[in-house]
């Protein structure tokens, strides 16, 4: 099937999110003064072999893969939706997401998505692969692994969290502790798992409460294909912010 008949076969009108590249442009002649005929490598255009050197990457994001797409349209920003590979082309990649429909409501919505080259498979020097990471963003990832949380639970303020709501993975940041003890000790909230905590979600200025069984830790996909917790927010401008969002809501 062609690349044109492909983008046929979506659903509705596709958004490619274009990545840029970044590219290193030499002069092609350095002159100096003096008539010196090999300048010095400070002054001198050269790529050294590690530039050259070409390095092998695996094509990622598969057709049948399930992933996580991110939107940055105004009132979606920050939010993770499901969906699942259902066409691999050059430098993109057809989702169908799990819960968003067309516009009218029939089918599954389809969309066109740009990849990074480091997801594209082929060969890469390590220039390009450097551009890439530097110039490339984020906006599709495998689906995160579940972690397993300790007992009792002990989430601080300021630590970031996924929540689901209104059918993607939000963004968002912990309001406040949340943690829990034996029922015995009797110290700390008993909590279970419909209690709900408050949420800052930044990407939208919003503060919401949430369950907590609609919880997770945010982790990141890095470029390798490692994932990472995200180190917890706790400046003194996040505990600002936070103060003045919620006296405005009280």
């Amino acid at each position: 099937m062609s690349e044109e008949e492909m983008l046929n076969s979506s659903f509705g009108q596709g958004e490619l999110r274009q990545h840029a590249e970044a590219h290193r442009a030499f002069p092609s002649l350095i002159e100096i003064k003096g008539g010196i005929s090999s300048p010095p490598n400070a002054l001198a255009t050269y790529t050294s072999e590690w530039d050259m050197a070409k390095i092998s990457v695996p094509r990622r994001f598969l057709e049948g893969e399930k992933v996580e797409v991110k939107q940055r349209e105004k009132g979606l920003r920050g939010a993770w939706f499901e969906a699942v590979i259902v066409g691999v082309l050059p430098g993109k990649r057809i989702v169908e997401y799990d819960e968003l429909l067309t516009d009218d409501g029939s089918r599954k919505l389809r969309e066109t998505i740009g990849v990074s080259a480091l997801f594209d498979g082929g060969s890469l020097s390590t220039t390009s692969m450097k551009s890439a990471a530097r110039t490339a963003k984020q906006t599709i990832r495998p689906r995160p692994k579940p972690l397993e949380y300790p007992r009792p639970l002990s989430w601080l303020k300021g630590m970031w969290v996924d929540c689901w709501y209104e059918d993607a993975w939000w963004e968002g940041i912990l309001v406040d502790d949340v943690t829990s003890t034996d029922a015995m000790e009797g110290s700390h909230l008993i909590l279970t798992p419909s209690t709900e905590v408050e949420v800052d979600f930044p990407a939208e200025c919003e503060i919401l409460k949430i369950p907590i069984k609609d919880m997770r830790l945010t982790q990141d996909f890095q470029d390798g294909g490692d994932w990472s917790l995200r180190e917890a927010d706790l400046s003194g401008y996040r505990s600002s912010r936070l103060g003045k969002r919620k006296a405005q809501m009280d």
